[in-house]
């Protein structure tokens, strides 16, 4: 799930989550915040209100689901 760019709206991502309903949104485009875990905390919140796990993986890290 793209998190921040130019071209987005953090709210529009996290409605366009919660519309697929996926189990599991994984942060991507994040790369340029430093740290990246201050934005986290809306999609972690709002899709776990919606059964939706936010993922909030660091870079290097793997995941098996």
């Amino acid at each position: 799930m793209p998190v921040i760019g130019p071209w987005m709206k953090l709210s529009e991502a996290i409605d366009w989550a919660i519309t697929l309903k996926p189990q599991v949104c994984l942060p991507v485009h994040d790369g340029m915040l430093q740290p990246r875990q201050w934005i986290y905390g809306a999609p972690t919140k709002i899709l776990g209100d919606n059964n939706i796990h936010f993922d909030a993986i660091e870079p290097g890290e793997s995941r098996e689901y």
